[in-house]
């Protein structure tokens, strides 16, 4: 038996200092480890109505049994944004990166992924602060290539899906004791490593596949194997590139989310830039009387 209990109470307001609970509609899912919807059956029914269900929460307390639950499952919840509300679920980050793989909901899948790299960039942030440069998040890297690999997903969608949280969101986030300085440091870095022409060469190099530490010197003729070495260590650390041993070598590979922050910049000037090229097309086509 799976129980999932609700309580949420509203802040009281001048004039009315107790609120009555309002009308709150979950759609809802509960994921096995499968991957796969586990069909949805409450205590007290004959059978499951199917993989998603809405649960509507009228009382400040409310709980629900579901039965024939075969396994332990990762709740998914306001699946399609069913309610304009702030849900406090307690997933862990591991339930985030399932959820962010698996979840059929495309909004919940979107929603997993956005929570699960916010905590990653506070975290980052707080490295910074310390001085640590140790990077983790290689489950958001791994999710944003299986996105890459799935033709079957709309470009529009995977790009939402690949774009980092913004400043404002993650100070927000935190909510107290702040560091605007460390959380823009932070994602200031990742541009700064690529302004250097010969890291954009490496990058270059790496982005249509693994190289060894000799393949990459050899890109770069001009350069000696302590400078490549020192470039490919500035990537790292800012999380563009990562390496994993392989005998005796070393292999370096691209490293997808830490482009993101970069494709979050550019889509700001991206839509400016289109916003102008429609009125320059639109103001043309008046010139020619309408012909194109």
């Amino acid at each position: 038996m799976n129980t999932v209990p609700h309580c949420w109470a509203i802040q009281p307001t001048p004039g009315q200092p107790k609120k009555a609970p309002y009308h709150i509609p979950v759609a809802m899912g509960l994921v096995g480890p499968d991957g796969n919807d586990i069909p949805l059956q409450l205590q007290g029914e004959d059978a499951p109505i199917g993989p998603s269900r809405v649960l509507n929460l009228t009382e400040q307390e409310q709980t629900f049994h579901f039965v024939n639950v075969p396994a332990k499952p990762v709740p998914s919840l306001l699946r399609g944004f069913s309610a304009p509300v702030k849900l406090n679920a307690n997933l862990k980050e591991r339930d985030l990166m399932f959820l962010m793989t698996h979840d059929s909901d495309p909004f919940n899948r979107w929603e997993a992924a956005q929570r699960y790299a916010t905590g990653l960039l506070i975290g980052l942030v707080g490295a910074q602060a310390n001085g640590d440069k140790n990077r983790q998040g290689t489950a958001f890297a791994d999710m944003i290539r299986a996105l890459l690999a799935d033709s079957s997903l709309d470009p529009d969608y995977v790009a939402q899906m690949i774009v980092l949280p913004s400043e404002q969101t993650i100070a927000q986030t935190i909510g107290k004791d702040v560091d605007p300085d460390a959380i823009h440091t932070t994602r200031k870095a990742v541009f700064e490593a690529i302004a250097e022409p010969n890291r954009r060469a490496l990058l270059d190099v790496l982005i249509s596949g693994e190289r060894t530490a000799g393949e990459l010197v050899a890109t770069l003729p001009d350069l000696t194997q302590p400078t490549v070495s020192r470039h490919l260590r500035i990537l790292r650390e800012v999380g563009l590139v990562e390496v994993r041993p392989d005998a005796q070598r070393r292999v370096y590979a691209l490293r997808v989310d830490g482009l993101a922050p970069i494709d979050d910049w550019i889509e700001r000037y991206r839509r400016f830039w289109s916003g102008h090229l429609d009125a320059l097309e639109r103001h043309l086509h008046e010139q020619h009387g309408g012909k194109r």
